[in-house]
């Protein structure tokens, strides 16, 4: 009888540890999601700082907001997107194939997928796939939106390839940051139906350039022996 009671001791015991354990672990998942929207929140209010001050030629303030941000962004929707809708998107990717561009002596130089962007820029909550298609200084841009469980292109035009993409706060369209030559300039994209609408915010002749960060990840890097961009799927999987 005593060995009985005090085996269902040990288990209430067991039990109290493991709900405790239980407990303790959704705290903690807790406070890292309301740490990443407070992040994100925090990110946002700073990349306005920088719209703002570059707008108004306040350069030096522009800068001091711009390289507190973090390099890279961090978005929510991006690291929870779900199974099909990578595998969707990597099969959008896997079919725009490398074509010859043009070819120097006996090297042949290939139009390839320049980078691709997983951001949420509609405020949807979800992850937009962009992607940069072409070789040069101007490159194809489309944009898939994952609805329905399938990708569904939602814009076909084109881009510069001299810039760099970032996340605009709320997830309302996003930053290009357009740097060549001394000159840069700030513009925000808005996704409206199938179009994208500009907003200026400003352009100088300098160097060096802005310091911005919450940069889009293109996910790519250029081979000097195959010519042409190479993906890293690794976000995909």
């Amino acid at each position: 009888m005593r060995q009985k009671t005090v085996k269902m001791e040990t288990k209430r015991r067991n039990g109290r540890r493991y709900g405790a354990m239980l407990l303790g672990m959704l705290a903690v998942l807790l406070m890292l999601s309301t740490t990443a929207f407070a992040s994100e929140k925090s990110d946002g209010a700073r990349m306005k700082k920088v719209l703002k001050y570059f707008k108004a030629g306040n350069y030096e303030l522009a800068e001091q907001y711009g390289s507190s941000l973090p390099k890279y962004a961090s978005e929510k929707c991006v690291k929870n997107m779900p199974a099909k809708m990578k595998k969707a998107y990597r099969k959008v990717l896997k079919s725009y194939k490398p074509k010859v561009a043009y070819t120097i002596g006996e090297s042949k130089f290939y139009n390839s997928v320049m980078a691709y962007y997983l951001t949420d820029v509609d405020n949807d909550g979800k992850a937009e796939l962009m992607i940069t298609y072409g070789s040069g200084v101007n490159a194809n841009f489309y944009i898939y939106r994952y609805t329905s469980g399938k990708a569904v292109k939602v814009y076909d035009g084109y881009i510069s390839s001299n810039r760099t993409l970032h996340a605009y706060p709320k997830h309302k369209g996003f930053i290009y940051h357009d740097a060549i030559q001394g000159g840069e300039n700030l513009v925000v994209e808005t996704l409206k139906g199938s179009s994208l609408k500009s907003k200026d915010y400003g352009h100088r002749m300098a160097y060096p350039y802005l310091t911005l960060g919450l940069e889009l990840d293109g996910h790519s890097s250029y081979s000097t022996a195959k010519h042409r961009y190479v993906l890293d799927y690794s976000p995909l999987k």
